[in-house]
């Protein structure tokens, strides 16, 4: 026997198979995993109370509208001589004036002249939009987030208690974007105002400038990132568990590093999300046409409506798809952002 043949143990060879193969070169084939994961009972009953409570909480604040609304003046044009008849009041315009108040789309927000309670319901209904998304999009987020990189089923409770522990996180990423927007504007508005000086106010105007220009790039940068990066924000938060800032600036460095790769992502997230969206509707309505023939059969309408007794079911079964966008939407945008990070971080 031979002892110089060298020690080594037999090993096993490992073979990807061709899914894992695929998967490797083109990762972007995650995103149908979407599908599966959203259709989920838990996605679901995410689904259905964030939608059921948006619908609710903003029929609710629109109560409280009428009553802060002015009743609109009756007015009526005479274009024969250039004026304007409001109530009792003929007020004369040139043609320049009535291009400019009927062509630009910004002309109520700058002259402001909606009522100060119709911007607080305004508001109110945004911060309540935006509430419903934090919280119910990070428990969907967390969710997905713990089924795609780990195989676990996270139940109700511990996702509302993870998300319950980090609000802070969650709204802090957004809320240093928007004020850091407001402070870049608000640095605009004082060179602006710098032009009210007499006599050298032009000159501190024309000088200060470019310094504005500087600070519109930034406004620019801020508002497209947060408009394209709130939802990884969240997923990122939902993920890794990080702080607000690291959320803001892990997102917005995935957006601005990787964004043909992004755009790419979130162009197949949507167009796979409309096709399950027009499958999970029909399939919907077939439900509730073959449930309403088969019970109506041999129902007897003069004793009893079925429209009223089951209006609340139909409700209810007609949210399905609402409810199941709102989960898609989450558990793509978590695919999207664990994508982003393997392309940029290599995790």
């Amino acid at each position: 026997m031979n002892s110089n043949l060298p020690n080594t143990e037999p090993q096993e060879a490992f073979f990807l198979t061709d899914e894992a193969q695929l998967r490797r070169w083109m990762p972007w084939l995650t995103l149908f995993r979407a599908f599966r994961v959203a259709l989920g009972h838990r996605q679901l009953m995410v689904g259905f109370v964030a939608v059921w409570l948006l619908t609710s909480g903003m029929q609710l604040i629109s109560s409280f509208e009428g009553t802060t609304q002015t009743p609109p003046a009756s007015g009526e044009f005479h274009l024969s001589d250039n004026s304007l008849q409001v109530g009792g009041t003929l007020i004369n315009y040139g043609v320049a004036d009535l291009v400019m108040l009927t062509g630009s789309t910004t002309w109520e927000v700058l002259v402001g002249v909606k009522p100060l309670g119709i911007w607080s319901i305004s508001l109110l209904k945004w911060v309540w939009m935006f509430g419903i998304l934090l919280l119910f999009g990070g428990m969907s987020s967390r969710m997905a987030a713990l089924e795609l990189t780990q195989s676990q089923h996270c139940s109700l409770t511990d996702a509302s208690s993870f998300v319950g522990r980090r609000v802070g996180a969650y709204s802090g990423g957004i809320a240093l974007a928007a004020g850091g927007f407001l402070l870049f504007a608000f640095f605009n508005a004082v060179i602006g105002s710098l032009g009210n000086i007499p006599v050298v106010g032009s000159f501190f105007l024309w000088a200060g400038y470019p310094l504005a220009l500087c600070f519109g790039l930034l406004l620019t940068l801020l508002a497209v990132g947060l408009a394209a990066s709130w939802p990884l924000m969240i997923c990122t938060i939902s993920v890794d568990g990080t702080d607000a800032f690291d959320a803001l600036s892990r997102s917005f460095n995935y957006i601005y590093s990787r964004t043909w790769y992004a755009l790419f992502l979130v162009v197949v997230m949507l167009l796979f999300g409309w096709g399950l969206q027009t499958v999970v509707t029909y399939f919907v309505s077939l439900i509730q046409t073959f449930t309403d023939y088969s019970v109506g059969y041999w129902l007897n309408r003069e004793v009893v409506d079925p429209v009223d007794t089951v209006l609340f079911w139909r409700v209810a079964l007609s949210s399905v798809p609402v409810a199941f966008s709102f989960s898609y939407f989450w558990v793509g945008g978590t695919i999207v952002y664990l994508l982003l990070r393997k392309s940029e971080d290599a995790t």
